[in-house]
C-alpha cells in the first residue's frame, strides 16, 4: 500500500523527528540497539513512516515525542527502513502482542509492505545478525501479512 506525504504532513513528521534527537542528545540517550550510522535521518524517516501509516488509517499522529515507549500510531508499532528488500527487525524486548508494521521508502513516498505480531514471529529461523552488526528477528517480507487486513478489522484496540 503506497502512501505518499504532502508537503504539511512531511513538515509536521520532520518537527517531530528532529525533536526525538535533540531530546536524545539532551538526555544523552543512545540507540539501545547499537549504533545507528545516521541517527537524524533514523529519526526523521522513521517519524515520516509513522505520519504514512497514520494517514494510511486516518490516526492523527501526534509524535509522542519525549515518551520514548509510546505505541507509534493508534495500536501499531513502525518499523522502517529504506531498503527495498528490507525486513521487518523485531527486538526480544518487543511485546509479544504488539502488531508491528514494515514500512519502507523515504522522502515522504512509503510503501506499507506488511505486518506481524511480534509474538508469531519471533522464531529462531528469523535470528540472525545480518549487517547491522546485531542479533534481532529480521522476518522476511514474504511473512508478512496485509496491511489492508488490519484496515477491515473493526474495532481494533488501542494499547496503553
Amino acid at each position: 500500500m503506497k502512501i505518499k506525504l504532502d508537503p504539511s504532513e512531511m513538515m509536521f513528521a520532520v518537527m517531530g523527528g528532529a525533536m526525538r534527537r535533540i531530546q536524545a542528545l539532551q538526555r544523552g540517550r543512545v540507540d539501545k540497539y547499537g549504533t545507528v550510522q545516521y541517527p537524524w535521518q533514523a529519526d526523521i524517516e522513521g517519524a515520516m513512516a509513522e505520519m504514512a501509516v497514520a494517514k494510511a488509517f486516518g490516526i492523527f499522529w501526534s509524535g509522542d515525542v519525549g515518551n520514548i515507549y509510546a505505541i507509534d500510531v493508534g495500536s501499531y508499532q513502525v518499523r522502517s527502513t529504506t531498503y527495498e528488500s528490507g525486513h521487518l527487525v523485531i527486538n526480544k524486548p518487543d511485546k509479544d502482542e504488539h502488531i508491528f508494521i514494515l514500512v519502507i521508502g523515504r522522502d515522504g513516498e512509503y510503501d506499507l509492505r506488511g505486518y506481524a505480531m511480534a509474538g508469531d514471529v519471533k522464531r529462531e529461523e528469523f535470528w540472525t545478525s545480518k549487517s547491522i552488526g546485531r542479533f534481532a528477528y529480521f522476518v522476511p517480507q514474504e511473512v508478512l501479512r496485509p496491511v489492508r487486513e488490519l484496515m477491515e478489522k473493526p474495532n481494533v484496540p488501542q494499547l496503553p
